[in-house]
C-alpha cells in the first residue's frame, strides 16, 4: 500500500507542479516522504483550491482514489470538483 500511495501522490504532485510554488511542492514532498499522506492530500487540495487552479480528471481521480484508500473525508478532494479542467480546453 505504501508504495502505491506514494507513487500516486508523486504522480499528481508532478502533474500540478506547474501551478504551485516550489516551496509548496517541497512542503508536500516532505509529507509524502514522511508517510503523512493524508496531510499531503489535504495541503495539496487546499493549495489548488485557494488559487482555483485547474485539475485534470486523471489527477482528481488519483486524489479521490488515494483519499478513499486513506479513509479521508470526501470533501477533502470534492472541493476541487468545479476546477476539473475540460480536456479539450
Amino acid at each position: 500500500k505504501e508504495s502505491i500511495v506514494t507513487n500516486k501522490l508523486n504522480e499528481v504532485l508532478s502533474s500540478v507542479s506547474k501551478f504551485i510554488s516550489e516551496t509548496q511542492r517541497q512542503d508536500i514532498l516532505i509529507y509524502i516522504n514522511a508517510n503523512e499522506w493524508g496531510l499531503a492530500i489535504e495541503v495539496l487540495c487546499d493549495f489548488l483550491y485557494e488559487d482555483e487552479f485547474p485539475i485534470s480528471v486523471k489527477d482528481y481521480d488519483l486524489l479521490k482514489e488515494v483519499g478513499s484508500m486513506l479513509h479521508l473525508e470526501s470533501q477533502t478532494w470534492e472541493i476541487l470538483e468545479h476546477q476539473i479542467a475540460n480536456e479539450d480546453d
